[in-house]
């Protein structure tokens, strides 16, 4: 009878707590300079941004895991990417709630090793990565008529109704396009247990109340 109480505990508690571990999202930074615009290498001043000024992309990803460590995250696993230029100048965020398996371009991902190290980003090489034009919910505090953006070795990441701003960056190939290689970004999320650790700590737990029950009875 002992016995089957405390299966059926284990099994209760087991339950509720895999109905409480979440999946985390992933938060990716690429942080560099903005070295100019286009077209034809024209400033166009958009919002008061200027040369110089700091461009960060923060890409959000959420792939269904519990961890960092070895992981990998393509364009379906994308939520949001958000452009912040000049420090607040310009801000936007597109918005992919259902993910971004309707991008243009979608070669390559981001991954992680054994010991949770990025070790790849969409497109090390100049090559279109991943890229999309208008297939985003978008906000932005800056008016425009257009707007895009791309993760690759390109050298124009990002792009509205006034042109493209690119970067000079800080890990450049030679043939001065932008290179985003894995080493010029940053990963942060809180990883969770999974759902079969809390299975076994659940196990632990009721097996430990048993135990101290019998004490008591003896």
């Amino acid at each position: 009878m002992q016995k089957t109480a405390v299966a059926a505990l284990v099994s209760l508690f087991t339950a509720f707590v895999c109905t409480q571990a979440k999946a985390i999202p992933v938060s990716l930074v690429y942080s560099d300079v903005i070295s100019g615009f286009e077209p034809f290498g024209e400033e166009p001043m958009a919002g008061g941004v200027v040369v110089g000024d700091l461009a960060v992309i923060t890409v959000v990803v959420d792939n269904g895991g519990y961890s960092l460590v070895g992981q990998s995250w393509g364009a379906t696993d994308l939520r949001s990417i958000t452009f912040n230029f000049g420090d607040g100048k310009i801000v936007t965020t597109f918005s992919y709630p259902s993910g971004g398996g309707d991008m243009i371009y979608q070669e390559g991902r981001f991954a992680t090793d054994g010991d949770g190290i990025l070790t790849e980003v969409p497109s090390p090489d100049p090559e279109y990565g991943w890229l999309d034009m208008g297939g985003a919910n978008v906000t932005s505090n800056y008016s425009s008529e257009f707007y895009g953006w791309m993760i690759s070795g390109l050298e124009s990441p990002y792009t509205d109704g006034s042109g493209s701003f690119y970067f000079e960056a800080l890990d450049a190939v030679p043939n001065g396009q932008l290179g985003m290689r894995p080493a010029s970004w940053t990963i942060s999320g809180t990883s969770v247990p999974e759902p079969s650790t809390y299975a076994a700590l659940a196990a632990l737990g009721a097996l430990g109340f048993a135990a101290s029950r019998r004490r008591r009875v003896a």
